[in-house]
């Protein structure tokens, strides 16, 4: 048996659907905001958020202390901010950072042992949520899918690690509101609109593939794909166009609801881990990395039959290389060399790389359960 949960208990998606908030007039009236720095005040967005809270009398407190991938030592002064400030409602406002870190706040400030990050690490470990506040993500990137997920994912600076949080039993770290108003994608850069399209289509291609999918996530995850191989590219060339930024957000969410009741695999596993060590976009990381793990799980029979079944169902001759030209088109590279600012010498750390990836807990999803050296083998080919 398998818990399904269709994202959050309300999704409100469409122009001005930033309004909703003023629905909730009377169930909040403290407010915690947890944004990524100061970028989302520079373009308004803030603003925007601000003067609805305002207008229906909601308190409101701003934290901006959030990198673009969500530290602990982050996370540790935001959950000082809310236990100074006790709301009632926690608001993550922006992309994947955001939202992410405003779930890790929320899930200590509700659970005050949680002290410490071998704490947080340890599996379905949050055991009490919304006794002091709920949770309302509110997305401005069309990618992570976190404001309808069950999972949240941080980064221990000291080990350059990034750690994953879910709680896979309960379903309980979704947040109860997502707001999906396009209009607050439409400043996206070119190059985040890409990086973050790629890890929707990532999340899509790993759910159907994953061995906990199900009708449900398949669903989505077709859906997602056929959405985003519509549309990405459109909204990447074309950046103010409304129809296409609609459309990436819908599939992104629709993407994360697959993921999240279906799983990933170890795309995103050595995501997370080269990721942290170079210092690369997760997105990035993903679409660079997409092609060689498919690659490789096509050598298996029951994988290549599911492969061919995802192309068959969304139209696509060879997905391997269907996602090729678009990481092309997106100018995305097909290699980490390029990326590796910080020198890392990814070579006379392979043997840390694959235990890492290893113990990812997004590995235990995967179709087949990869050995050392076929994880040597896409790591070597992805920095080639």
């Amino acid at each position: 048996m398998q818990k399904i949960k269709l994202g959050a208990n309300m999704i409100y998606f469409g122009e001005k659907a930033l309004m909703a908030l003023s629905d909730l007039k009377g169930s909040m009236n403290k407010a915690l905001i947890v944004e990524s720095g100061t970028i989302l005040q520079t373009l308004g967005i803030e603003s925007e958020l601000t003067e609805l809270l305002s207008a229906a009398d909601i308190d409101y407190q701003i934290f901006n202390n959030v990198g673009p991938e969500p530290a602990y030592k982050d996370i540790e002064k935001g959950v000082v901010l809310a236990n100074a400030f006790q709301p009632d409602w926690i608001i993550g406002l922006g992309g994947g950072s955001a939202m992410d870190a405003a779930k890790i706040i929320w899930a200590i400030y509700e659970n005050p042992e949680l002290t410490s990050i071998d704490e947080l690490a340890k599996p379905n470990n949050i055991k009490s949520l919304r006794k002091k506040a709920r949770l309302c993500c509110i997305t401005t990137t069309a990618g992570t899918g976190s404001e309808v997920t069950r999972a949240a994912v941080f980064t221990d600076e000291e080990s350059k690690r990034k750690i994953a949080i879910a709680d896979s039993i309960n379903l309980r770290l979704v947040p109860d509101i997502a707001i999906l108003d396009p209009q607050l994608t439409m400043t996206m850069p070119p190059s985040l609109t890409a990086s973050t399209g790629m890890d929707a289509l990532t999340h899509a291609v790993e759910a159907f593939l994953s061995k906990r999918s199900n009708v449900f996530s398949d669903g989505m995850a077709v859906a997602a794909y056929k959405l985003i191989n519509k549309n990405l590219l459109n909204s990447y060339n074309q950046p103010k166009v409304y129809e296409y930024k609609a459309n990436m957000l819908a599939a992104s969410t629709m993407a994360g609801i697959a993921f999240s009741n279906g799983g990933l695999g170890i795309c995103h596993s050595l995501a997370h881990v080269l990721g942290a060590k170079l210092k690369v976009a997760h997105g990035m990381a993903n679409a660079i990395l997409l092609p060689y793990v498919i690659e490789l799980l096509k050598g298996y029979p029951a994988c290549c039959l599911r492969i061919s079944q995802l192309e068959s169902e969304t139209g696509t001759a060879d997905l391997t290389v269907s996602i090729r030209n678009l990481n092309a088109s997106l100018h995305i590279p097909d290699s980490f060399k390029t990326l590796n600012s910080t020198n890392y010498d990814w070579f006379m750390q392979m043997e840390e790389l694959i235990d890492l990836t290893l113990a990812d807990p997004n590995t235990k999803n995967s179709p087949v359960e990869p050995t050392r050296a076929e994880l040597k083998m896409i790591i070597t080919s992805a920095f080639k």
